[in-house]
């Protein structure tokens, strides 16, 4: 018997309707760190932790941080204390039939809400949308919907005793994590204290959530924004390759004065999905047909180099395998995920954006003997606007390793000065 059928028939039809009515989304919640999701046996409905702005309660039963229950109430229920809803400024409601959203409480207090998940209460499997509500960015038109930002795993840099007031927030490419950088990053605040650095793993890398889908540069590029308003001095992006098309996409989001792409190219590239001939989706194709599980490391690197891939890309895509539940190594990458951004990533032209004057400076540090920027793309980037600045650099794609003197060079040349315009 559906549940439906099974409410009328044991006369509880009254309170069935009083639930669809009250349709609520479960906002609560509160540490803004867990991202956890759980579920409200009473109702039957999923809740998802969400970020918000202002005062934070715990919500805990013991030791143990939990979501909070959502709740089906009228607008004049009163708040409750501790760690429960009212207590960080009421509730949103989302109506399922009119998709209307009702702010309800948001005035009181300091709390604002990043995202909701519009729910219907007490029918068995939510139907769900996501929406933004309260910090929905300006660029994003009503009525169009986004998932709650994943957390982002990130690490602060700063000089020994330094307290930098500006940070640059830098990112790494596919396959990759911010602590790729981390060597970039510490000689960089040595030659310019003035400046921290937050290294960041995107979306589906390193210790990062995996996020809500669909996984696409926006979704990305909106965790970024997200993370950029949570720490605040957040003054420049800048990204390698995957992170640096992702940085170019935060940059209308974003209010910094410098976006860096590090050998990234706005283009799209049509079929390069396809293109086996592409490094990027061959070793993407060869971790498909591996084993996600390993006994040792070193039989990773091997079955990698066996493939045909060198070395030094084996050991670093090692990098990605962690420890398992049951003992040996896991691959943590979801593969499927990231075929899902890559396919985004390939299909989207962002030069619009790249040319658009109103998000700061845009530096574009191009590897000359990297294929990542084609002859087209170098020559239209002569042509680009008066924002926007070509830097050359004599190595590969992989800057991070090959130059990396020079990248430091080009940061703490460029980065902005105080007082600067």
């Amino acid at each position: 018997m559906a549940r439906r059928e099974r409410a009328e028939a044991g006369g509880h039809r009254e309170a069935l309707e009083r639930q669809e009515r009250a349709a609520v989304a479960a906002v609560a919640v509160v540490d803004a760190r867990a991202g956890e999701r759980g579920v409200d046996r009473l109702l039957g409905v999923a809740l998802q932790r969400v970020r918000i702005g202002g005062e934070r309660g715990s919500g805990e039963r013991g030791d143990e941080a939990r979501p909070q229950r959502a709740r089906v109430a009228d607008e004049q229920a009163e708040p409750r204390p501790g760690g429960e809803i009212g207590r960080i400024g009421g509730i949103v409601r989302v109506g399922w039939r009119s998709g209307e959203l009702l702010e309800a409480g948001l005035a009181r207090g300091r709390a604002r809400v990043e995202g909701v998940r519009e729910i219907e209460a007490g029918l068995g499997e939510p139907r769900e949308r996501w929406v933004h509500a309260g910090t929905m960015p300006r660029h994003a038109r009503p009525g169009i919907l986004s998932p709650v930002p994943a957390r982002l795993h990130h690490e602060r840099i700063a000089r020994g005793g330094a307290a930098p007031a500006t940070w640059l927030l830098l990112t790494h490419g596919i396959y990759g994590a911010g602590g790729n950088w981390r060597a970039i990053a510490r000689k960089l605040v040595e030659a310019r204290p003035d400046w921290g650095v937050v290294l960041v793993d995107l979306r589906q890398h390193g210790r990062s959530e995996a996020g809500e889908p669909p996984h696409t540069l926006d979704a990305a590029a909106e965790d970024l924004r997200a993370l950029a308003a949570e720490l605040g001095g957040i003054d420049a992006l800048a990204g390698h390759s995957f992170g640096g098309k992702v940085v170019l996409a935060a940059r209308a989001r974003a209010p910094v004065r410098q976006t860096w792409m590090l050998d990234a190219s706005p283009s799209a590239r049509p079929g390069a999905l396809a293109d086996r001939s592409n490094s990027v989706i061959a070793v993407l194709e060869l971790m498909e047909r591996l084993p996600r599980a390993w006994a040792r490391r070193e039989d990773f690197v091997a079955a990698v180099t066996a493939a045909g891939h060198a070395l030094p890309l084996a050991q670093w895509l090692a990098m990605n395998l962690v420890a398992a539940d049951g003992g040996g190594l896991t691959l943590r990458l979801e593969l499927a995920a990231l075929r899902e951004m890559l396919a985004d990533y390939f299909a989207r032209d962002l030069w619009a954006e790249a040319f658009a004057p109103g998000g700061g400076a845009l530096e574009v540090v191009i590897a000359d003997r990297s294929s990542a920027l084609s002859v087209d793309d170098r020559a239209r980037l002569e042509r680009a606007p008066a924002h926007v600045r070509a830097h050359h650099v004599d190595a590969g794609h992989w800057l991070h390793i090959e130059a990396q003197a020079a990248v430091i060079d080009l940061f703490a040349a460029h980065l902005p000065r105080a007082g600067d315009s």
